[in-house]
């Protein structure tokens, strides 16, 4: 006897091409910040420890891309992609390890 299984709760969205270009973007942009941000750490120009978000960027960006506007958003290491995603400018990120 055979059995079809029923799709329940599956929410496809139609392909967004503005929406991936600017996910890739923000990637990019996660990145660039980033490889800066460690350019300054080798450099001794940040305080502390730098952990960063290196081959994690499609995580942040792609988990943030799914929120709703009002869904909140708490900063941790390696999320910097998130906080872009959501508007907030490069040289804050950076700031951060600035003091």
């Amino acid at each position: 006897m055979a059995t079809t299984a029923k799709k329940t709760g599956s929410a496809r969205r139609k392909a967004d091409p503005d929406l991936y270009l600017r996910m890739f973007r923000t990637m990019a942009l996660h990145r660039a910040v980033e490889d800066r941000m460690v350019s300054m750490y080798r450099q001794g120009e940040l305080l502390g420890s730098l952990y960063t978000g290196h081959w994690h960027e499609a995580i942040a960006v792609g988990t943030a891309a799914a929120l709703r506007d009002d869904d909140f958003l708490c900063p941790i290491h390696r999320d910097l992609g998130a906080h872009l995603w959501r508007g907030m400018d490069p040289a804050v990120g950076m700031a951060i390890f600035l003091g």
